[in-house]
């Protein structure tokens, strides 16, 4: 079957850290038991079809050879097609894993390929690999796309050669894994409904995608962990729960709140504005949908930009994580004035207005930055903690008309136990 999807895919950016987004731990041992497996050794098997299939403004050619599944699409209107996995006789109860090898384009013709999930009769989850080295998961409800893990870079993913994803539905969650490391999670319950494979081109240009061993397992379910309470949004459990699986955060027990949207402007070069939320604490997640500008074409970029306070004792022993003009973001902490810069992340290309989502996540020792969701790294030893008030901040790179403006919206926050 065929559908049309558009995929916004970002220009995605290197980044460096101490600990990288994506690790090498890799999941636990667990007693899996194959329902299904197709490794096309035969390349007479009738199971998954082949030969052409054309419609409306797409044409595929699928064969079998090298034990590889092999397609050439071309899709003038950017259509997706998918194939679904057999049905299987599962054990009621038990978590179950689907997995793909896929081997893409080398660089271009730019597509995606992936694992579709829990179709039912108006909806299902895609979970994608790409081309352009970065990894997603979408879904489709009722003749809407919606992104419920932004597309992320991976570092791990090597061009022209085959790669292994993974996906395991266990006690309302699902993890995603490339080549047995660890990548992401988000909250989806296993509703038995129709599983297959996914390929999409994202040009006009005939597109060569092969696959290799799909498996369809199961195992008896994992022990039940903390539940989230009901208001705590989707995206949110979905970053702690990411951060718990990949030992970022001890636990992900705590309570959520929200508060009200706040604007701050200063026009005092080399200055910043700090606006207390009246809250204290020291370990919690801090997530704000950022909107900044400038009024002087030329600021200090470096030190103009937007972001928090947080563990702060006092007017000069605090920490701070901003997102500068200059593209980058910025992690420090003040002791008694002086300034100790703890990590530079990248997030994209200096501008004077802009916007993005800054998500902070303290837990003692471990502090963890994300971008529009997008985990950049953790820092893993920061020897300074204490409780200390949280707060918003805005730092001035001119003294021109209002200077650097910030607005916070969406503001959430979530207090670790």
């Amino acid at each position: 079957m065929k559908r049309t999807i558009f995929l916004f895919l970002l220009i995605l950016t290197v980044l460096i850290s101490p600990v990288s987004a994506q690790e090498t731990a890799e999941n636990l041992e667990t007693d899996w038991r194959i329902l299904f497996q197709s490794d096309f050794s035969d390349p007479n098997q009738t199971l998954w079809p082949t030969g052409s299939d054309v419609s409306d403004t797409t044409t595929i050619d699928r064969s079998i050879s090298d034990s590889t599944y092999q397609w050439s699409i071309q899709s003038a209107g950017g259509q997706f097609s998918w194939l679904s996995f057999p049905a299987v006789e599962r054990t009621a109860g038990y978590q179950i894993a689907f997995s793909v090898s896929i081997q893409l384009p080398s660089y271009t013709p730019y597509a995606c390929a992936g694992l579709m999930l829990n179709k039912q009769e108006d909806s299902f989850y895609s979970f994608l690999l790409c081309n352009d080295s970065s990894y997603g998961l979408l879904q489709y409800h009722e003749g809407t796309w919606d992104q419920k893990i932004p597309f992320s870079p991976l570092q791990s993913y090597e061009q022209d050669q085959s790669s292994t994803i993974r996906v395991e539905i266990s006690n309302g969650w699902a993890d995603f894994y490339l080549n047995g490391l660890l990548l992401d999670t988000y909250p989806m319950n296993d509703q038995n409904g129709i599983n297959g494979i996914i390929v999409q081109p994202l040009t006009s240009d005939v597109t060569a995608i092969s696959f290799r061993d799909i498996r369809l397992e199961e195992a008896p379910a994992k022990a039940q962990e903390t539940v989230f309470a009901d208001n705590v949004p989707d995206s949110i459990s979905r970053i702690l729960k990411m951060l718990k699986n990949k030992d970022r955060i001890d636990d992900i027990a705590g309570s959520f709140s929200s508060f009200p949207d706040q604007e701050l402007s200063l026009a005092q070069m080399g200055y910043s504005e700090k606006m207390d939320l009246g809250i204290s604490g020291q370990d919690y997640l801090l997530q704000s949908d950022i909107s900044w500008k400038s009024a002087y074409e030329k600021p200090d970029f470096t030190n103009s930009g937007c972001g928090f306070i947080f563990r702060n004792e006092n007017e000069y022993t605090f920490q701070r994580v901003y997102l500068s003009l200059d593209g980058n973001i910025y992690l420090s902490a003040f002791r008694n004035g002086t300034e100790i810069p703890i990590m530079t992340y990248n997030y994209g290309t200096w501008s004077l207005q802009g916007e993005g989502t800054l998500t902070l996540v303290a837990d003692q020792a471990k502090i963890s930055i994300l971008y529009n969701e997008n985990l950049l790294g953790t820092i893993h030893n920061a020897s300074w903690m204490a409780d200390g008030s949280t707060g918003l901040v805005v730092q001035s790179g001119t003294n021109f008309d209002f200077g650097t403006s910030c607005t916070f919206k969406n503001n959430q926050m979530y207090v670790l136990n």
